[in-house]
């Protein structure tokens, strides 16, 4: 009965390593997705000048 209880415990075991594998996979792939469809921002003085652009566009633009 006891060596019966032990097998059991040891293919729960088992089962559960396997599970964990599993979803640790899982878990790489979405990640490596993630960072595959990320989009990288520009570098900030890009991004200053670009606003500043367009403000000064649209107060050139402005006919009020």
């Amino acid at each position: 009965m006891m060596i019966k209880r032990i097998e059991l415990c040891i293919e729960l075991t088992k089962m559960g390593m396997e599970f964990v594998a599993v979803v640790a996979e899982a878990v790489q792939i979405v990640w490596r997705q993630h960072l595959n469809h990320r989009t990288a921002l520009p570098p900030l003085p890009l991004l200053r000048q670009g606003i500043s652009l367009l403000i000064m566009l649209h107060i050139s633009l402005d006919f009020s």
